[in-house]
């Protein structure tokens, strides 16, 4: 089992609700450089990347059962999908901007990456503060 599906499944045992970060390494020049170059985000090489457990959770929430994503042509995520997560963030096949619709109006990514027939999106937050910027884990979502 890996760390990451570790976190998942503590953060999903965790009825206290308690936030938690886990990071997934930075963002590196070669990627960075591919961002800025297809969607215009620039200043994202060497970004730290978090999955938090607020994102763990709005994922299932909102792509965890089976019946709700079947009527969107996607599949309800399962703890076992996070440990796709590190490759799909650092070898994506696919990487567009997202739309601004989480509270705060920032930039999103959507990193996509065929896996097993079915394509995995992983939507990043990019979040700036101190001249540092970092992408924090949105949701995840899979295409039939």
């Amino acid at each position: 089992m890996s760390k990451i599906l570790d976190f998942v499944i503590a953060v999903r045992c965790n009825t206290e609700n308690t936030y938690s970060e886990f990071h997934l390494g930075n963002v590196y020049n070669n990627l960075g450089q591919t961002i800025a170059s297809k969607i215009g985000i620039t200043s994202i090489s060497g970004a730290n990347k978090l999955l938090t457990s607020s994102g763990v959770i709005h994922a299932f929430v909102r792509h965890g059962t089976q019946k709700s994503e079947d009527e969107r042509g996607q599949v309800g995520i399962t703890n076992e999908d996070f440990d796709y997560l590190s490759d799909i963030l650092s070898n994506p096949t696919d990487i567009t901007l997202g739309d601004k619709m989480n509270r705060k109006k920032e930039d999103t990514i959507i990193f996509s990456k065929k896996i097993k027939g079915k394509v995995y999106n992983v939507i990043m937050c990019v979040v700036k503060s101190n001249k540092e910027k970092t992408l924090i884990f949105n949701t995840m979502f899979i295409k039939k």
